[in-house]
This record gives C-alpha cells, structure tokens and sequence, in this order.
C-alpha cells in the first residue's frame, strides 16, 4: 500500500502547497514505486502504472493515439496486468521495470 504526498510547485499557475498533502486521485491502489521527470511524474502500482503531467515525447505511455498531457492521474493502458518492479523518469522519457514471470507474451507488444 501507501500513500502519496505532494507538496512545493506543482502548476505553473502559482498554486503552490507549503505542506505535505496526499494526492486523492491515488486513493484505492496498491502503490509502488514513483519518479517525477522534467514535467511528468510516473507511479507503479501492483499490476499497473499511473501517469500525469505534461508530455512532449510520449513519455506518458497513453500511445500515440492518446491524450499528450494531463492534469489528472490515468492509467497506463498498455501496462495493464504487469508486476511492477520500479519506475524512473527523464526529462522526455520514461522506463519500467516489470517482472517477466507474469508478463508473458505481453511484453513483445510493448517493446517498440
């Protein structure tokens, strides 16, 4: 489980938190691991990852189709099912570790 708190600059539009306070958006999963990159910010969950913030490069992970940016956390589609071991973030990228017993024949699908 766990529990994530946010605090200092988070917007571009001044709304600055002084304290620590949880990120409601992330109530109810079984939290990991977490990173933040140059403007976007990754968690890995027991079976799946969250993303949010602004992406330039896909570093989101929604696909080429999806959304490039967003406010709120959302799943990672793609990653759906997979033990997560650890996320990092970079300034336009981002990477996951899962563990392959369960990944299966999935992860042909998600290496590009």
């Amino acid at each position: 489980g766990g529990q994530l708190y946010m605090w200092g600059k988070l917007k571009n539009n001044g709304d600055d938190w002084m304290y620590p306070k949880p990120l409601m958006d992330l109530s109810g999963w079984n939290l990991r691991c977490m990173d933040s990159g140059n403007m976007h910010h990754f968690v890995g969950a027991d079976s799946s990852c969250i993303s949010w913030g602004h992406a330039q490069y896909g570093e989101l992970g929604y696909g080429p189709y999806g959304q490039k940016s967003s406010a709120m956390p959302k799943k990672v589609d793609i990653l759906e099912g997979m033990h997560v071991i650890s996320v990092a973030c970079g300034y336009g990228h981002s990477l996951v570790i899962v563990d392959r017993t369960n990944v299966g024949e999935r992860l042909d699908q998600v290496i590009l």
